[in-house]
């Protein structure tokens, strides 16, 4: 008997054991899901939040529109032309009301694509012009550069060509040179007048080009030249900044919550009928300020019953402190004498006494604490 009674108890530790181990496991568990939720959440919304920042905050880094002279040819003339090559670009495509970034700087380059041609070698220097102009046609600034080829000698040229024979014989190499016009290094856009189109003009007759494009790229400083040169970094640190302050937000909502929670309040501030978990600090709160109550409250007493009656006898059992106790009940106190309930006479002298502010506010706190353990006993019982 003893064996099985020992075995019976050992088996219950075991259960209880048990029940305790998965009841924390199970709320650990809760407890690390919904933070790993959160975090996801709050991780989301960062990256989400860098992206836009992104998106509105970074302009277009180039902007390509290609070059296609136009000249006359119907005079007769020795020269190739009759007129200066040039072309009209327009910036700007469908509903776009602008294409340059207000307050941005830009680049504007002439990329043209010459052969080493006995024509261009020949050419020597020549003028690149362009005109930006607005919406009511107005040229906005303009802008020309003296332009030729690099100088080869003819030793040079030789011994190029013999390199490179075999790439020109297959066809993926051609002899050419690529002509870099740099226009504006630092220009910005006229938020009155914002740039729609381009007019470019080669003056000379006699060129020959391959191809011409108009590149148009973005100076970037400070903050944007960080985002576009340390495009890792930036995001690291947008997005670890976005998590610090929604992380922020998060903490403060929670322990709004948690207050609200722990004193009884639900969203709109007001309390619900719901035990917190501060119950028993408060309990024991509400019952330390009951017995403070309770002893000034009979010092009090005393003190207007001595100055109230003429008998001795009674001033002296009223005044001395063993004869006073004092019966807590819910929400209630009574003082007695001897057995005998005292009633609290209603005099002036009662009435003038001056009470202290933060007592009746602490007082008021309280009062609904100690209400609602009366509710909850009654529940209980019944």
């Amino acid at each position: 008997m003893p064996v099985l009674m020992w075995i019976d108890s050992l088996s219950e530790w075991g259960n209880l054991i048990g029940a305790r181990v998965y009841v924390r496991a199970r709320r650990v568990f809760l407890q690390i899901s919904s933070l790993f939720a959160v975090l996801v959440i709050l991780l989301w919304l960062a990256l989400f939040m860098y992206g836009s920042f992104h998106y509105v905050f970074m302009p277009a880094v180039l902007h390509i529109r290609d070059v296609n002279f136009v000249f006359r040819t119907d005079c007769e003339s020795e020269k190739k032309f009759c007129s200066f090559p040039s072309d009209n670009i327009s910036l700007i495509t469908g509903s776009q009301p602008q294409l340059l970034l207000r307050g941005q700087k830009y680049v504007i380059v002439l990329e043209l694509e010459m052969p080493e041609s006995l024509t261009n070698q020949q050419l020597g220097l020549f003028i690149a012009a362009i005109q930006l102009y607005s919406y009511k046609g107005e040229m906005i600034q303009k802008s020309a550069r003296a332009v030729m080829l690099h100088y080869k000698s003819t030793l040079y040229e030789t011994l190029e060509t013999l390199v490179r024979l075999p790439a020109l014989l297959l066809g993926t190499d051609e002899q050419k040179q690529m002509v870099i016009v740099e226009f504006f290094n630092n220009y910005v856009e006229n938020p009155y007048k914002p740039t729609i189109g381009a007019y470019i003009e080669l003056q000379t007759k006699r060129i020959d080009l391959y191809q011409a494009t108009l590149k148009i790229h973005a100076k970037f400083v400070g903050l944007r030249h960080l985002i576009f040169y340390w495009p890792v970094f930036s995001a690291v640190l947008g997005v670890g900044t976005n998590m610090f302050f929604l992380s922020i937000v998060a903490l403060m909502t929670w322990y709004r919550f948690a207050v609200n929670r722990n004193f009884g309040l639900d969203l709109t501030g007001q309390r619900n009928g719901s035990p917190g978990q501060g119950d028993e600090r408060r309990r024991s709160s509400a019952r330390r300020l009951d017995r403070r109550h309770s002893r000034q409250r009979s010092q009090q007493l005393a003190v207007v019953t001595s100055s109230s009656t003429s008998g001795s006898v009674t001033s002296a059992s009223v005044t001395s402190p063993e004869s006073l106790g004092s019966v807590e009940t819910a929400g209630e106190s009574q003082t007695f004498q001897g057995g005998t309930p005292i009633e609290e006479p209603e005099t002036p002298a009662l009435e003038q006494m001056e009470r202290d502010p933060e007592d009746e506010t602490v007082e008021k706190a309280f009062s609904y604490v100690r209400h609602r353990e009366t509710t909850v006993t009654r529940a209980n019982v019944d």
